[in-house]
């Protein structure tokens, strides 16, 4: 079984940082999650580590998918 990693937590910020050191995600809605594969069964966790429950059926779905 794989470790799990820890997601980026986002950050509030008036301005933009610059600089080649930074990579930039939009997030317009809804949530924000990990997905784990463990033997094509998925699940997701939260940015606080909690499961995402009402995700079951979709991370099971993009498990089974995976070539991983």
């Amino acid at each position: 079984m794989l470790p799990q990693i820890d997601p980026i937590l986002p950050k509030l910020v008036r301005d933009v940082p610059r600089g080649g050191d930074w990579l930039y995600e939009l997030k317009l809605d809804g949530s924000r999650g990990t997905l784990y594969d463990e033997e094509h069964r998925g699940r997701f966790l939260s940015k606080t580590k909690k499961p995402m429950r009402r995700f079951d059926s979709l991370a099971n779905a993009i498990a089974r998918e995976l070539p991983a």
